[in-house]
């Protein structure tokens, strides 16, 4: 799995009607884009998410015109298609403003579901975490089909409900194949699902949930490679592989 950083070279300014009082913070959009790609694997479309700010899709699509797959061949012959990229941005405060980042992080089918699946209730009371390596084809029709669950982490009381809490992610709204000449085709991917509890469960109130949701979020965009990048940190490895997308990353910076 080629993972490549890369700095987009545009300033987003700050959000109209801030306080200047307030302490800037991270922004990070986790996102996915569709790429057209030629029979020689030049990316020559790009269909980043409309709900996003202009700035940022601007600086996603212009970043993704620029990558290069291996030239995609069905039956022989190189011929066009679809893929879909996941791609982190993060805008970081600089001098008043936020520079942005952008960071590939695969690309596949895309899943038009919930982002995340649900903990379950009793491990997450319990404080229980686990990590699950699951493998699962995307078929033509868009559906999900899966092949292995290999827990690596948690509780065996409770891997009955992780894995029903997976099938029911995975197999929950529609799958967009990736597609060879005009057609749809099977993907084969992997990809580690963890689930993180804290280390006692307690029932806030609606002013601590929304802090709390708040400093997750804070959090998780520190801890997002493509902030890193934004602020001039080391890069991190990414996770994620497809494991026969027909569209293999050449050049993605």
């Amino acid at each position: 799995m080629l993972a490549v950083a890369v700095l987009a070279a545009v300033l987003v300014a700050g959000t109209a009607g801030a306080n200047p009082a307030d302490k800037p913070e991270l922004m990070l959009f986790s996102t996915q884009a569709r790429l057209d790609v030629d029979s020689s694997g030049q990316v020559v479309k790009v269909g980043a998410d409309p709900a996003l700010p202009a700035a940022v899709r601007d600086a996603i699509e212009a970043t993704a015109r620029r990558w290069r797959f291996a030239a995609p061949s069905l039956e022989g012959r190189p011929v066009a298609g679809v893929t879909y990229a996941m791609i982190d941005a993060c805008a970081a405060p600089a001098d008043g403003q936020y520079r942005l980042a952008v960071r590939y992080r695969g690309n596949g089918p895309a899943h038009d579901g919930q982002k995340f699946p649900v903990f379950p209730q009793k491990p997450l009371m319990r404080g229980d975490s686990a990590l699950v390596k699951v493998e699962f084809r995307v078929m033509p029709d868009g559906t999900a089909v899966i092949d292995d669950m290999q827990f690596e982490r948690g509780s065996k009381s409770y891997q009955g409900q992780y894995r029903q809490s997976i099938e029911t992610w995975l197999m929950s709204g529609s799958y967009r194949p990736e597609q060879l000449d005009g057609r749809p085709v099977v993907t084969r991917l992997a990809l580690p699902v963890e689930f993180v509890a804290g280390e006692k469960f307690k029932v806030n109130s609606k002013a601590e949930s929304i802090a709390l949701a708040k400093e997750q979020q804070r959090q998780r965009a520190a801890r997002n490679e493509s902030c890193e990048i934004a602020m001039g940190l080391r890069d991190k490895a990414d996770r994620q592989v497809a494991l026969d997308s027909p569209f293999k990353p050449l050049f993605t910076n």
